[in-house]
């Protein structure tokens, strides 16, 4: 009875969902359709934002709005499958809000949205011809609602239709009209920084959605900040010293208030919210201990995030023992 017991404990504990370290980048950076949904910023009433279709890829969409009706409405995504096969997709999201404060919704809706990355999500499987609605996100009067939400097929051959409205919950046809909305579509959701790094120099900056690094779509569209564009920070780091060196990671605002979620070699870490009352001061989330003539490697995953003022330094800074 016992070996039966630890047969079955070892059966449930493999069977834990876990995406392992090794191929863990390769699942958050993939290549998608990114759209971001912010013009304009306030809602008042009930419309289409986009109908996309997507082939054979993931699609990730990224809103921002506030609500400025005085009647309950919703956002609602939707995906239907356009293709001749039941498609499995996989759905990761973060969703924050209504709430009066866009600095909070923004960070939580990131935070949310690593922490649904870190885990193993079950597939949902669209039959053909089938619509399957995979949000409805309640919009508040006066206040801000926000998410990210990726929809990735697990098949190589799928056709995916995908639409974002805005609807009146009692009158819910009015959300296939077609409205002033609109949004921009991007073929990347993700770049990649590199950086070498010496401790013998005391500081070194990594922009982060700085105008030099800001995505065009086909209409030649700036998403100024890159905001819900993924970064893949990759630092390799020595201390090159024959003493040890504690070195702080922070982030430092250069346009204005923000709060910020950082993941660091898959650990969350976040900010307080920075602004001029804490005069936009460099500010630490995390820090390190370099042994004499160690090398670390970081893996830093980070978003700029809506509602906050982008663009930011990261800023790998040693420090004095």
């Amino acid at each position: 009875m016992k070996r039966l017991f630890v047969t079955v404990f070892l059966l449930l504990l493999w069977s834990i969902p876990i995406i392992y370290a090794e191929d863990l980048y390769d699942h958050i950076f993939i290549k998608e359709r990114f759209i971001v949904s912010n013009y304009p910023e306030s809602i008042s009433e009930p419309g289409l934002i986009f109908n996309e279709q997507v082939k054979n890829e993931a699609f990730r969409v990224m809103y921002y709005h506030k609500c400025v009706s005085k009647f309950p409405i919703e956002m609602n995504l939707l995906v239907t499958n356009k293709g001749k096969s039941p498609t499995p997709i996989l759905v990761y999201q973060g969703i924050a809000g209504p709430h009066i404060d866009g600095f909070w919704a923004g960070d939580k809706s990131t935070e949310k949205f690593y922490r649904s990355l870190l885990t193993k999500q079950k597939p949902i499987i669209i039959q053909p011809g089938h619509t399957e609605s995979l949000l409805v996100h309640p919009l508040t009067f006066n206040k801000i609602s926000t998410g990210i939400v990726r929809i990735q097929p697990t098949i190589k051959s799928s056709l995916l239709g995908i639409q974002l409205k805005v609807i009146d919950p009692r009158y819910p046809g009015i959300g296939n009209i077609d409205s002033h909305y609109t949004y921009a579509s991007f073929n990347q959701g993700f770049i990649t920084l590199k950086s070498t790094i010496d401790l013998k120099n005391i500081q070194y900056e990594i922009p982060i959605g700085h105008p030099d690094q800001h995505l065009k779509d086909q209409n030649n569209i700036e998403l100024q900040g890159n905001y819900g564009l993924l970064y893949d920070i990759q630092l390799n780091i020595t201390n090159s010293n024959s003493w040890y060196q504690p070195v702080d990671l922070l982030v430092s605002p250069l346009g204005g208030g923000l709060r910020t979620t950082v993941m660091v070699n898959q650990s969350i870490a976040q900010t307080r919210f920075l602004s001029h009352h804490t005069n936009l001061n460099p500010e630490q989330i995390k820090n390190f201990l370099f042994n004499p003539l160690e090398t670390k490697t970081l893996r830093i995953v980070m978003m700029p995030e809506a509602g906050s003022f982008y663009p930011v330094n990261l800023v790998v800074q040693r420090r004095k023992l």
